[in-house]
């Protein structure tokens, strides 16, 4: 287990009331961790409980978030096993290949296959890469392979 993770705090009920019931809030929390088969350890309850500890930890340090643990009314935990049943995500990674040079930029997976005629890509896994707004360039990327293979299909 990672002893110091990173933890990734989005609160998306300051943004939107309607994302938690009145007078409450609603939290997502990221750390990141190895895929299936980097990581040097089972995703067993004990591992999944000592993740969820280090991130209640380092979060009810933060002024107002003191009583954090006491305050939870409801919780999801996903781990890379979840990731692999739930979404088919390869070796249970949430950002898709890891970020080697040689899996960076151009060199992932374009957005149109080589291989087989028609199967285009598109996903964390793809050129540009993972995060949201990448994620979002990688599906736009492939419209315009899709358009240009299709241009009688296009509607601009």
């Amino acid at each position: 287990m990672i002893e110091d993770p990173s933890i990734y705090l989005h609160i998306p009920s300051k943004v939107d009331p309607d994302m938690a019931p009145p007078g409450c809030a609603s939290f997502y929390v990221l750390t990141p961790v190895s895929d299936l088969v980097c990581a040097q350890h089972p995703w067993n309850e004990e591992v999944v409980d000592g993740y969820r500890q280090k991130a209640l930890a380092t979060l009810s340090a933060l002024p107002g978030l003191e009583d954090l643990q006491k305050n939870i009314i409801s919780e999801s935990i996903f781990t890379p096993e979840d990731f692999k049943a739930h979404f088919n995500a390869y070796r249970g990674s949430t950002f898709g290949l890891q970020p080697t040079l040689r899996q960076s930029n151009h060199w992932r997976p374009q957005p149109k296959s080589k291989r087989c005629e028609g199967l285009y890509f598109t996903g964390s896994s793809v050129h540009p890469g993972a995060g949201v707004p990448i994620v979002i360039e990688s599906g736009r990327l492939c419209a315009l392979e899709l358009r240009r293979d299709n241009p009688e299909d296009s509607l601009a």
